[in-house]
């Protein structure tokens, strides 16, 4: 039974947690057997440990069913809302605040670069947040967080998205999105398209930003 109460708790985690808890339990059990603790790491030399890449890239298959089970939308992304959900502020599901922020942070990066003329985008909003703020040991409120965004691109996007995202669920069109964005998807094989009316905020996102100090 304690076994049973052990594994139910993980249903609320994301795989990234999962990943957290796999990793402490196994520092424990290296304490008190004669299993060493492997970390198999992201790269050389460890990729010749097997066994622990398995389990690595288990846990990777894992999280796409998850993400598809949360729901797949046809464009490729998992994650969307479901029925019931009452918005980022309100839905704490993993998938929800993993793949929802993930979203919100794309669709903010378009529209400040659409809005800028691709002279700004989220990297320096987040590099403002991060220089005024310290880093992530600041307790800001997420309107605070998004004033000190928004006053760094002259913008009020992060201020719109949020009070139209925070209590209500929204699916954007992502086949519309990509096709102003010239990414075309054909099976198997992906297009970019200089032809899209925001091709050039595709270009602008993909081409590295210098560090502004």
């Amino acid at each position: 039974m304690a076994d049973i109460m052990t594994l139910k708790k993980f249903e609320a985690l994301s795989p990234f947690e999962i990943k957290d808890e796999l990793i402490n339990l196994a520092k424990v059990t290296s304490r008190t057997t004669q299993s060493a603790f492997l970390n198999a790491g992201r790269g050389n030399p460890n990729w010749i440990a097997t066994t622990p890449r398995e389990g690595f890239f288990l846990l990777g298959q894992f999280a796409v069913t998850e993400s598809k089970r949360v729901m797949e939308h046809p464009a490729g992304v998992g994650g969307m809302p479901q029925a019931g959900d009452q918005g980022l502020d309100h839905t704490h599901t993993w998938g929800r605040t993993y793949w929802g922020g993930a979203m919100f942070c794309f669709l903010a990066d378009v529209e400040i670069h659409r809005r800028t003329g691709n002279r700004l985008g989220l990297q320096d909003a987040m590099r403002a947040v991060v220089k005024a703020s310290g880093g992530l040991s600041a307790d800001w409120p997420v309107s605070r967080v998004f004033a000190t965004a928004d006053a760094a691109t002259g913008t009020k996007v992060f201020e719109e998205f949020y009070a139209r995202m925070k209590d209500s669920p929204v699916s954007p069109d992502l086949h519309d999105v990509w096709a102003k964005l010239g990414v075309v998807s054909d099976g198997g094989t992906v297009t970019l398209r200089d032809d899209a009316p925001l091709s050039d905020v595709r270009r602008a996102i993909m081409q590295p930003r210098a560090k502004k100090t």
